[in-house]
Order: structure tokens, then sequence, then C-alpha cells
């Protein structure tokens, strides 16, 4: 609900100051409702009545906005409080964002507000900006200026950094291009990134959100508002700061190494359809195409230009980005002929030639371009034209203006002037194809479903066997691979055949239980590695080779890490396709699933994919397509076809384990599991799970 009135506490009569900001595009900008301000000394600031605080003020007041210094906020959201104002945006800075001396003032607000119907936005945000009813509670010096009127559009800015969303925001309209609303969110203290999120989805006039993030503090929140918005059919595009790992921790195991920060929201994005953009060009670019009333509805384009170069330029960025070329059959190509020389390229792209240039050309063939039935968005690209520019513009508008599919231009070279109509009328216009081709790509729809949640039944008894193992095992740190892979046996994950022996004698004797060949491995709950220190020994045929190497395998370990180790002799597994499945506790989100290559190739090709684990087995297949190593369990060059339902399988019961006894995991190393040839399952040869609390190495 849009707010009647708004009261400025801490109101300057300088509309120069930043505490004097808010009173002054409140009226430039002509807000709808009633505004007051909250200065003791003054009983009408820059033209709004004033009060000595807002308690005194005679009527309701829906949002508040503090923007006194940081020692007078305390007593200024009292007085909110009181009143049982709803909304409060605090602009003030110095809270927890300096330190600990900040945070503790700013846990003080917390208890102000716990219990109240009052929320707060802040504090140290730049407030908020909503052109459907013209209100500017904000102190955004990009509105300092007389150089646009509000334009409103169906596109929320959502922005955990108050400049950021200012700089994106003062750039959209200054081009003339609508955003609905501008929410920057500062601090988070009680109202967060999340709840603005959902405050858009729910809001009918919102069609599509972007953000500006730099972390999530309740990554559950945060994934369940883009379930929510994917079920509402609202695009997301993010820019996320940060894409490097330092600083970061993650356990020590190839999954930690493989999902980092970045790779996680990377991950998330992807799974909930959300459109990831590296630059605030990208950003602006991608509001440009979203103000447009309707969505894109796929893939296809078809590309008019005046330069076969041109079009050839955009059928490359087509296949970077996932866009194809739309189908021009005989017929509709017959159509385009009547309208241009008889030398043009007919197919798509669609060389014009130079007469595409000239008005009387131009019309028919954007009558045919946007009608044409296999075509989900129309680009034009020309240049230059300065002489024709002004009734090419006229052209391009009428026919947007009826277009059943988006139209968008590109304009290279010339005056400038067409882009700034053009955008400012709302028709999308971009001075590079690259830009163009990238906004149409996050633009078009998210397959349906992709992120779909699934919840597993937890099993009481499984789970109460599952923390027996787990005390059994000191219940931190990291378990042995024996223990490891018999917590995977309890969840019906097949596990090589195996034997524990302390020495090497009970490890010759074990060989020979299990027959021959075999494979002898180390075992210690600090060897994370086996393979870097010599600790797997594979295709031992006798007691006698098992007994050796077991002897020697024990000398080298405990002269090159001080460890006393025991051993498992395993049952050698026929050769299949080498895969890993990990999980991994990300920092802001909890515990994802990683499932990529695996083996010795595991970190060397980073071919993974990473999901929050509520998928079931439709989205678990569409998540192994994206690997590399698919088109290889796909039987590439006539290869044989992995098991790739019992790796689905084995994926599954991993998601269930995940759900049983997430609490008490840090993460999860299956590497490798074998996928043996289609029909023969799948198996797992070494695993390593990691308990919660566990110290992890960086």
């Amino acid at each position: 609900m849009s707010p009647e009135s708004v009261a400025v506490i801490g109101a300057s009569t300088d509309p120069g100051k930043a505490s004097g900001r808010t009173l002054r595009y409140l009226r430039h900008y002509g807000f709808h409702g009633r505004a007051y301000a909250v200065n003791p000394a003054r009983d009408e600031v820059q033209g709004f009545p004033s009060f000595p605080s807002v308690r005194d003020i005679p009527e309701r007041v829906d949002l508040a906005m503090i923007v006194t210094s940081g020692r007078h906020v305390l007593a200024s959201l009292e007085d909110c409080v009181q009143r049982e104002i709803p909304s409060v945006i605090i602009v003030s800075a110095g809270f927890a964002e300096i330190g600990d001396e900040g945070r503790a003032m700013q846990a003080e607000l917390e208890a102000v507000v716990a219990g109240s119907r009052t929320r707060v936005l802040g504090p140290n945000c730049v407030g908020i900006v909503s052109t459907r009813v013209n209100l500017a509670a904000t102190i955004n010096t990009g509105l300092d200026q007389d150089r646009f009127q509000f334009r409103n559009s169906g596109v929320a800015l959502v922005s955990q950094s108050g400049a950021m969303g200012a700089f994106i925001f003062s750039q959209c309209q200054g081009k003339g291009v609508g955003l609905g609303s501008m929410l920057s969110t500062g601090n988070e203290m009680d109202v967060s990134l999340t709840d603005m999120l959902n405050a858009s989805i729910d809001d009918p006039a919102v069609t599509s959100i972007v953000g500006y993030i730099e972390g999530i503090r309740d990554g559950r929140g945060f994934i369940e508002a883009l379930e929510r918005a994917q079920a509402a059919g609202k695009p997301i595009a993010m820019m996320k700061a940060g894409r490097s790992d330092t600083g970061q921790r993650a356990i020590a195991s190839h999954t930690g190494a493989l999902a980092g920060s970045d790779k996680a929201y990377d991950a998330i994005f992807e799974q909930y359809g959300v459109h990831r953009l590296d630059t605030i060009r990208e950003l602006g670019d991608y509001v440009e195409l979203a103000a447009v009333e309707h969505v894109t509805r796929g893939p296809r384009l078809s590309v008019a230009t005046t330069s076969g170069g041109a079009g050839i330029l955009v059928a490359d960025y087509c296949e970077r980005f996932g866009l194809t070329l739309a189908e021009w059959d005989a017929d509709w190509q017959q159509r385009l002929g009547e309208a241009l020389p008889h030398f043009s390229a007919l197919g798509n792209p669609i060389d014009m030639t130079g007469a595409g240039g000239r008005p009387e050309v131009l019309a028919p063939v954007l009558d045919t371009l946007v009608s044409h039935p296999g075509t989900d968005v129309a680009l034009l690209m020309l240049g230059n034209l300065e002489n024709n520019e002004d009734a090419l513009v006229e052209i391009i508008t009428e026919k947007a203006a009826t277009s059943p599919v988006p139209l968008v231009v590109v304009w290279v070279g010339g005056s400038g002037k067409p882009g700034a109509v053009l955008s400012a009328r709302g028709i999308p216009c971009f001075a590079e194809p690259l830009d163009a081709v990238r906004a149409i790509a996050a633009r078009r729809p998210n397959a349906a479903g992709s992120g779909r949640a699934v919840s597993e039944p937890v099993d009481e008894a499984r789970r109460a066997r599952a923390l027996d193992l787990i005390a059994a095992s000191g219940g931190a740190g990291a378990m042995d691979e024996v223990a490891s892979k018999e917590l995977l046996g309890l969840y019906g994950i097949p596990v090589v055949e195996e034997r524990r022996a302390p020495n090497a004698d009970e490890a010759a004797s074990a060989a020979e239980r299990i027959g021959f060949p075999v494979v002898l491995k180390a075992v210690h709950p600090e060897l994370l590695h086996k393979s870097d220190v010599g600790g797997v020994v594979l295709d031992l045929v006798s007691g006698t080779e098992v007994h050796r190497e077991a002897e020697a395998m024990a000398a080298r370990i405990e002269r090159q890490l001080g460890l006393t180790i025991e051993f498992t002799v395993q049952r050698m597994v026929p050769s299949g396709h080498e895969m890993l499945i990990g999980v991994k506790r990300d920092p802001d989100f909890g515990l994802l699933l990683v499932v990529g290559s695996g083996g010795l190739i595991t970190e060397l090709l980073d071919d993974v994919v990473i999901r929050v684990p509520r998928l079931d087995d439709a989205a678990i297949r569409a998540a192994l397509q994206r690997l590399r190593a698919y088109r290889l369990l796909d039987g590439y060059r006539n290869g044989l076809r992995g098991d790739v339902d019992a790796l689905v399988d084995s994926i599954r019961r991993v998601i269930a384990m995940i759900s049983e006894i997430g609490d008490r995991i840090d993460g999860l190393d299956v590497n490798p599991l074998i996928v043996r040839p289609d029909g023969n399952g799948a198996v797992a040869v070494d695993a390593l799970a990691f308990l919660r609390g566990a110290v992890t190495d960086s």
C-alpha cells in the first residue's frame, strides 16, 4: 500500500543538505500524499508544516523518514514506535557498518522495535522511490537535477547498496526509461532485501525485478522468495558483487574447492531462473527491455539490418547467449522481397542493404518483421542515417505501438538523437548489438519448474541409526572412509565391498576373504586426500603383495605426516564413468548439492553443477545434462552408455540424507562414484563425510 502521509524527522531548512533534500524532492516530484517536517525549532520547513515531534502530528503518519544525526536516532525511533507508525526509514549512518560500537547502537534500535508493529528499513540507506505515486523518500543526489520527471514502469529495483541503487535509478530515469521503484536496504536491521523481494512479488503492479546484492543473510528465505517469483512468473535479474572467494572458508575436499561462494550464487540463480548481470550498463539495458509491456515469448529472433556484416555479428551473439534465429520460409521471404531490392538477402538475418534506411522501404519491412509467426523478438539494426533519422524514428514508433512482439532497435553512429527519443518513448534502443542481444537473452522466459521445490520425507528410525554412526565416529571432524561409506549404505547408496584392517597381517587376510584383485587404502580421519601421499594402491593380486604394500604405506605416511594408519581392503570395481556427488555447506545458503566429473580429474576439469537439494528426478536429470561429462554418460561416439538411472537414484538418496541429518554434516565427498554401463548400476568406491562443527581448511 502506498503511503498517504510522510514525516521527515530531522528535516533541515537548507534544501541542499542531506537532511533537507527529501522535502525538496517530495515537492519537486509531486508526491501524491501529504508531507510533514519534524523540527522542534521551526513551525514550517521548506513550506511544509513542522512539529516538535512525530507524536505531535495531528493525523496518521504512514511513513516516517529519520534523517537526524546518529545520536538522535534512538529517541526518534522510540517516538515512531509509540505513535505506531507502520513504516520507518532510517537514513542516518554510524551503526553496524562502522564496527563494534555501531553494532551496539544498532542493537538498541532493534530492541526498540522488537514486538512492535513498526517495520524499519535501514539504517544507513538512501531510502526509497516510487514513481507510481511520485514518492521520493530518499537523499539520492541523482534527483538533484531537473533533468527528468519520473517515468513509471512495472520494474522494481532492490539494492543493498544505496549508492548503487541511486546510480542505476538515475541512469534509467535520465535516459527516459521507466523504473517503478528503487528500494535500498542498507544495514538490514529489520527489513531485508528478501523482504523487499517478497513485497515486490506480491505487488500486482510489479512485472519484473532487478537487484544489486552483496550478500544474503537469510539464504533459505532468499531461495523461497526466488521460488515464489518463479511461481508468480515475475522475472528477476541480479547484479551480485564479489566474484572472488577470498576470505571464504571451505571444507577440505574436492567439493569445497569446486563450490566456492560465488559459484553457489551462480548455481542458485541458474536453478531459480535469475539472470546474473555483470555491469551497471547491463543492468540498465535489462531495465530498458523489462520496462516494455510485453515479455519476450521465447528465444527466436528475427533480425533486419542495413549491413550484412552487422547481421553476422548478431548471429554470433545469439549463439553465445543461447538465442536462435527464427526460420523464414519461402512465402515469408517473398513478402520481404516485395519491399526490398532484388539483391537483398532475405534469409534471417535479413540484409535490407542501404535501402532499409529509406522510410518507404523500412515501413513495409517492419510490418512483415513483427507479424512473422515464428518470431519472438524483432531486432532492427541501423547506422548513421542522420538525414532520415526523424522520419525513421516516427515509423519505428508507429510500428512498435502495434507490434505483437517486442521491437528492439540498435542504432550505431549518427547524431545519437534516435536512441534518446526511442528510449524515452519506451522502445528499447541500444548503440551496440552485443548489449541488445545480451539484454534480450536475460529477459526471455525461463523453463517452467527449473527450480521446483521437493521436500524429502524423514525416516526417523534411519535418522537415529545415522546419528549413532556419527556419534561412534566422534561426532565432529571428518569421518574416515569406511565409516563414511557405512553412512552411505544406510541410505541405500551402493558401496564397494571392503574390510577394515588394523595392520598389514589383517589386511592380507581380508584380501584373501574378499578375493583378488583388490585395492589397498590408508584409513585415518585426518587423511583426506590419500592419493597425494601414496595412500592408495590398485590391482593387488595376492596376499603377499597386500602385506608388502601395507607395510610400505604405513611407514611412508608415518614418516611424511606422523600419522599411524589403519587400512581398508576393497574389491576392485570394473571400470566405468567416474562421477562426483558432493555436499557443501555454503555460508549464505546452507547445504548445497554438487554433482560433476569425478576421479583424479575432478578439480582439473571443474565440471560441476551446484543445486539447492530440493529436486525431483526430472530436475536431477536436467542438472546432469549441464555437465560436459554427460555426453560420455550418454554414449558419446558410440561409447557405452552409463547407467544414468542409477546415478539419479544415488543423487536422490544423498538428497534424502541431507533432509534427515543435514543439521549434523558440513559436507560430503563421494568421489568417485563408478557409474557402470546401462543397467549395471553404480557404486561408491571412496567417500568422506565432514561432520558439523569441524575446523575446515581454506
